[in-house]
């Protein structure tokens, strides 16, 4: 089967930002701690609470002590890290804003 006629450039845009609809805003941060991987955060807020409400999946056991997912209404957060202290602290953080 042959490829696909490439897109220009502006239906590659049109193509990209179907992927954006319906989140309003996104908000990443990065906090640094000596001796250990980043704590990462990664956070959506949607246009309304029933696209949130399917996101994110519970992490799997693997991952539990180092990835924690909060959902407050219409924002989704994902927070990655090592699970000690700083990563506590910013979920912690994060899930009093739902308080």
């Amino acid at each position: 089967i042959p490829d696909a006629v490439p897109l220009s450039r502006r239906a590659a845009a049109r193509y990209l930002l179907r992927w954006a609809e319906g989140i309003d805003q996104g908000y990443v941060a990065a906090y640094a701690q000596e001796g250990a991987p980043d704590v990462s955060v990664l956070a959506l807020r949607f246009a309304t609470a029933t696209p949130a409400s399917h996101w994110p999946p519970a992490p799997s056991p693997r991952e539990a002590d180092r990835v924690a997912h909060v959902r407050i209404g219409t924002i989704v957060a994902f927070i990655y890290g090592d699970g000690g202290p700083c990563f506590r602290v910013v979920e912690k953080s994060i899930r009093s804003m739902g308080q």
